[in-house]
């Protein structure tokens, strides 16, 4: 919070001297400095019915959220709103953080975590490298995307994720944020951002992809 007298809103100090009106908070600063003018490249998959899974594993499936006294799918036009069922068959899906990367990177070079686009750290018949990882404390991004458009140094990564007690793994978003200079990704301001853009297709179920889709 900003308090401000009255001789600043006057537009000058007790003394005379002109008095600054606008008051610029340190992270809003390094935010206009370093990244208002930076590239961000989603490495992220976007979760669907279809997308690979390791064979183990059963597929996820969405479905219209629907009224439990009725058995109906709550509808626009009847409830003034629609909702969507994630049922989500494992919590090492698409784009994820999971504790498996490769020996000599972590014990040589000294990463704190690494990324990859497989689904798995190795495809051996014992997963000897990703069972190094687990007996070691290790974690990783597994099934990351466009990895091709992050520079191979000068970059950083945001992460977020669900906060779901009790998991194996978890869904994650990753963001790669790159020099203003680079040549992939978008940058603050490019897109309209607020009010959101409006789409002459609203979104319906499709039923043979098993989702909403314009």
């Amino acid at each position: 919070m900003v308090v401000v007298s009255a001789a600043s809103v006057m537009g000058c100090s007790s003394s005379g001297r002109r008095a600054s009106s606008k008051v610029v908070p340190p992270l809003w600063r390094t935010y206009e400095r370093a990244l208002k003018g930076a590239k961000y490249v989603d490495l992220t998959h976007t979760i669907t019915p279809s997308i690979p899974v390791w064979a183990g594993f059963e597929r996820s499936t969405f479905a219209p959220v629907v009224n439990p006294k009725t058995g109906v799918p709550y509808q626009w036009a009847r409830d003034g709103f629609e909702a969507t069922r994630f049922v989500l068959a494992t919590d090492q899906l698409g784009t994820q953080l999971d504790p498996p990367a490769l020996k000599s990177l972590h014990e040589q070079r000294h990463i704190l975590f690494h990324g990859h686009e497989p689904l798995d750290t190795d495809a051996t018949p014992t997963f000897e490298a990703e069972a190094w990882l687990l007996q070691n404390g290790y974690t990783q991004a597994e099934g990351m995307a466009h990895l091709d458009q992050v520079p191979e140094a000068g970059a950083l990564v945001t992460m977020g994720f669900p906060k779901l007690k009790g998991g194996l793994g978890g869904y994650a978003r990753y963001i790669a944020i790159c020099p203003p200079d680079w040549k992939y990704g978008v940058s603050p301001g490019e897109i309209p951002e607020s009010p959101l853009a409006r789409s002459s297709r609203p979104l319906r179920w499709d039923a043979t992809r098993g989702m909403r889709v314009r």
